[in-house]
């Protein structure tokens, strides 16, 4: 405790899911690829080039499994160690853009592109500690990608394109804010009055 404040440190895996940024350069890997596929299909493009070889392994989480596991930890947790949260499964760069394909429905080919480096060959999170005290990832890959895919076709006028490098919002959903603080608030009515004096840290770049 520090500051007269209880902080746990959390560490996300890969999140993907609703009001993700659609930025043609700087999105996320599920965000970026769902919008490639999505536009390939829609205009007919043959083929689909992802970056890297495909061999590398990556973990991914719905947002919504992300912040069940901060509502859990928030009621269930407070000590100094840092708690991984993810589904502990990793799956090859490959085999994700697949799904992805598979989920938009595009009948192209996939190409990747040797040139473009791969980063770490693995990257998945030990998450025996978030098991220990009771939770665990509860939507599939196959069925959080049908969900967000689901999401991105019913927003394509509100879609976020934002640029992380200069964190500039070129198109934003003016009522996004408004929706996340009305979350906020409803599950912060829902916890218990301990949880409410515990502070989350989450430390990105996984």
């Amino acid at each position: 405790i520090q500051y007269k404040k209880n902080f746990v440190s959390i560490v996300p895996c890969n999140l993907y899911g609703p009001h993700d940024s659609f930025h043609e350069i700087n999105s996320h890997v599920p965000a970026a690829l769902l919008n490639k596929f999505h536009n390939a299909k829609i205009n007919n493009i043959k083929e689909v080039k992802v970056w890297g070889t495909g061999k590398v392994s990556r973990e991914f989480l719905h947002v919504d499994d992300f912040s069940d596991a901060c509502i859990h930890i928030l009621k269930n947790y407070s000590g100094q160690k840092i708690i991984n949260i993810g589904s502990g499964k990793g799956i090859k760069i490959k085999e994700f853009a697949e799904l992805i394909k598979k989920t938009v429905g595009y009948k192209g080919k996939i190409i990747f592109d040797k040139k473009s480096t791969d980063g770490m060959p693995e990257k998945v999170l030990n998450v025996k500690k978030i098991n220990k005290i009771g939770w665990k990832s509860k939507i599939s890959l196959k069925k959080g990608l049908k969900l967000f895919y689901n999401w991105y076709l019913d927003n394509q006028n509100n879609l976020r394109k934002y640029n992380y490098q200069s964190l500039k919002i070129i198109k934003k959903n003016h009522s996004e804010k408004r929706k996340v603080q009305e979350f906020k608030e409803d599950n912060y009515l829902n916890l218990p009055n301990n949880s409410k004096k515990l502070n989350l840290t989450i430390h990105f770049g996984h």
